[in-house]
């Protein structure tokens, strides 16, 4: 549980966007850098990031955020700058948002850290979006 003031807060979310037409446009040099951007972005805006990975087409984000931020502006702010940073890189419109349950945390951030695995094996990003939601 977090702090502000006097609120305490604990608003935990799995966020995942792909890359415009899922372009396989992420490699480890633009993971890198995306990393290095929100952790930026977090700082300015007071969130933290647990965990930030993906691949090929994709980033997931394991985050919380306090009550007077709103998902979707941590998203375009994010988006924006990342695909701005990098050249010929765009994100897709969109994206999908789970709240994270306490009980669920450990399982989801150890799911976002084995995204190359993960994907390696099993399905595309259609795919673990409709069994993130289900």
């Amino acid at each position: 549980m977090l702090k502000k003031g006097r609120s305490y807060y604990h608003l935990d979310y799995h966020l995942i966007f792909s890359t415009r037409h899922r372009a396989p446009l992420i490699n480890h040099n633009k993971l890198f850098i995306i990393r290095d951007i929100c952790g930026q972005i977090a700082d300015e805006m007071d969130f933290k990031i647990y965990i930030l990975n993906g691949y090929l087409d994709h980033v997931h984000l394991l985050l919380t955020i306090p009550p007077k931020l709103a998902i979707a502006n941590v998203v375009k702010i994010i988006k924006g700058r990342t695909s701005h940073a990098l050249p010929d890189f765009y994100w897709q419109k969109g994206y999908g948002v789970f709240v994270v349950e306490r009980e669920s945390f450990r399982r989801i951030f150890a799911y976002i850290k084995d995204q190359e695995n993960h994907h390696r094996n099993e399905g595309d990003y259609e795919d673990e979006l409709n069994n993130l939601a289900s």
